[in-house]
């Protein structure tokens, strides 16, 4: 019995040191290579964790000091808190969402997917707290979170429908962040999707929050998702005495030496009406970044411009 305790002292003595170099190392080498989520789970954990359990051991297994005493509650209680932390960087880690991922993140999930997970983690270990260490009858709680529950659902009905909607939005996936899209007149850039609304950066660079309710309304028009090829059509009208394959060689011509115009698929020009005061072509042309449409358009607009004034081409003021 004295060699197992001298055993069990030589252990407590030498590995609780002993990690703690090992974690300041890690620490250290991983802070310099920059990886500061993992950096940050193992501080926690060798500042939080490792302290709180070698005083419980040192209490209760060396001192022989009962578990239902207000100190070893205090500091089980501790770890636990000790855990929530840990748990919440593990987290950050591993379930990551942020633009610049750390290298040993495995999965990129919507921040509305951890947020959740978060709550219910604190959730869980703060209900073993209670129950099991301090021995609170949560089932009193339970009944009042129950009754309480319906008045808050009838309190925020447009809250929880933002929220519902926005688990249908995560479940159906019509877009992520980083995609352009299109609802009824408004364009922009998903920035974030979080439990209550979706954050745009708009054309002007305009940030615009809207509901998850409004868009689970609306079609969505998605312009990455899966091929990010996108064809845009340029209207445009020349002069009756201009030879429409000239206006289309011409326009073909533009077309080719605009910036991030795609020559694969090629520009496409037709000659779509005959209208009261010229004749209109239509070109339909190619992009696969969808940031780039209004640059592509000044440029093309303004290649135009130059290019009939060369090729003696007429533009025509509209006839009233």
């Amino acid at each position: 019995m004295t060699e197992t305790l001298w055993l069990k002292a030589l252990t407590f003595v030498v590995g609780f040191p002993l990690i703690t170099i090992i974690l300041g190392e890690l620490i250290d080498r991983l802070a310099n290579r920059g990886y500061k989520p993992i950096t940050k789970l193992l501080i926690n954990i060798r500042n939080l964790v490792v302290p709180s359990v070698a005083v419980w051991l040192l209490l209760h297994q060396f001192l022989a000091t009962e578990r239902n005493t207000i100190t070893i509650k205090v500091i089980e209680t501790t770890i636990g808190i000790a855990i929530i932390i840990v748990g919440l960087s593990l987290l950050e880690v591993l379930l990551t969402s942020e633009a610049k991922r750390s290298a040993y993140s495995v999965l990129q999930v919507p921040r509305l997917f951890l947020q959740i997970a978060r709550i219910s983690l604190v959730l869980c270990i703060s209900f073993y707290v209670l129950s099991t260490i301090w021995g609170v009858n949560l089932s009193n709680l339970a009944t009042a979170l129950g009754v309480g529950s319906l008045v808050i659902a009838l309190a925020l009905q447009n809250t929880l429908s933002n929220l519902v909607s926005g688990f249908l939005l995560l479940f159906d996936s019509p877009f992520k962040v980083g995609d352009w899209i299109r609802f009824g007149d408004i364009e922009g850039q998903v920035e974030d999707l979080n439990w209550r609304s979706v954050r745009l950066r708009t054309h002007e660079r305009d940030l615009l929050v809207v509901p998850n309710s409004v868009l689970d309304q609306e079609n969505i028009y998605n312009y990455h998702s899966g091929d990010p090829l996108h064809a845009e059509r340029y209207i445009i009208g020349f002069s009756y005495d201009d030879p429409p394959n000239h206006v289309k060689r011409v326009l073909q011509q533009a077309a080719g030496e605009t910036k991030h115009m795609l020559n694969d698929p090629a520009p496409d020009v037709r000659t779509l009406s005959y209208d009261d005061f010229a004749i209109t072509y239509e070109v339909k042309y190619y992009l696969d970044d969808y940031k780039y449409v209004e640059m592509i358009h000044n440029e093309f607009s303004t290649r135009i411009f130059y290019a009939a004034k060369r090729n003696g081409l007429t533009i025509p003021f509209p006839i009233r």
